[in-house]
């Protein structure tokens, strides 16, 4: 009976800095995983909000070239 509470509570002993130290290298990856989350969020805004420009750009080139064509093509007089 001695020989098992010597037993555990070595292993208590053992196991209370493995499981501290268990926890700060998880708390540590939750940090680093919750810093690279807000990262790609700020990554995908700025994604969008490119994209969004280029559709802009792109509307603009288009109304142009299609006024230009409009403009340059022969009209059938009524």
């Amino acid at each position: 009976m001695l020989r098992h509470r010597i037993h555990a509570a070595t292993v208590a002993v053992v196991m209370w800095p493995l499981e501290t130290l268990n926890r700060a290298v998880y708390a540590a990856h939750r940090r680093r995983d919750r810093a690279l989350h807000q990262e790609l969020a700020r990554q995908v805004a700025r994604d969008a909000t490119a994209a969004e420009d280029l559709q802009a750009v792109t509307e603009q080139i288009l109304a142009a070239a299609y006024k230009a064509f409009y403009e340059s093509s022969p009209h059938p007089t009524a």
